[in-house]
């Protein structure tokens, strides 16, 4: 068990953001990955978890307790994006977009806030611009993600007095194994690119940094914050 460094327990661990993350604060946390599918982490560190079965969220934090000791920051990057409208979205495209986004951020919020009860921490879940601003064809992940965003504070206002903080970061669109479906159609980048002021994409790195940041033990008078990283999207209009 290494208690030398404050240990971060990242979801969603083999995501571009997720790995981005590791790689920024690998020098000031030990970290621990849990993922749907661990075949490209560490086995070591990496715990296999099923969004069925909320049973092994539980076992992901008391596995990466016995590594690493107390875990003092979580991050959600667990996540999906779909873009359709209502009427073209099956039931199961709709629940499986809630489990995926909204029920994950709950049973993380769940474990870590019994985890961290008295030691206390810092949560960040992954929401998007799109829960903050009307954007066509997102009905279900802005609805999933708005719902993350009101998790986000009701936990932040039940935990403040156990020093739990917990913060939203929300992106626009990021290049990411995620979104490559969008990057790489043209015509579907033209538009979105029109739609960020800053006339670009956001990176990996650009959302890690936020997340960094947010953990960080010196940042610790941060909670119930939704953060837009996202170009300007959610906020800003431009004339081109």
């Amino acid at each position: 068990m290494n208690n030398s460094k404050p240990h971060l327990l990242i979801f969603g661990g083999n995501s571009t953001v997720a790995q981005a993350l590791a790689t920024q604060v690998s020098t000031d946390f030990s970290i621990s990955f849990a993922a749907r599918n661990i075949d490209s982490l560490d086995k070591e560190s990496a715990f296999q978890i099923d969004l069925n079965n909320p049973e092994t969220i539980n076992l992901a934090f008391s596995s990466a307790v016995e590594l690493h000791g107390p875990v003092h920051a979580v991050v959600n990057c667990i996540g999906s994006i779909l873009l359709k409208p209502a009427h073209l979205l099956s039931d199961k495209d709709w629940m499986e977009t809630l489990n995926i986004n909204l029920n994950s951020s709950f049973y993380i919020t769940r474990a870590a806030a019994k985890s961290m009860l008295k030691t206390g921490g810092s949560v960040v879940l992954l929401s998007t611009a799109a829960s903050l601003i009307g954007l066509p064809n997102h009905e279900a992940i802005a609805a999933a993600k708005a719902g993350i965003n009101g998790l986000m504070l009701s936990a932040a206002a039940t935990y403040a007095a156990n020093n739990i903080r917990f913060n939203c970061v929300a992106p626009g669109l990021v290049d990411t194994k995620l979104s490559s479906n969008i990057i790489n159609n043209p015509k579907a980048l033209d538009f979105s690119l029109k739609l960020h002021p800053l006339n670009r994409v956001g990176t990996a790195d650009d959302i890690a940094s936020m997340i960094a940041f947010l953990i960080n033990p010196k940042n610790s008078w941060i909670t119930g914050q939704v953060f837009a990283v996202d170009g300007g999207l959610s906020q800003l209009k431009t004339l081109r």
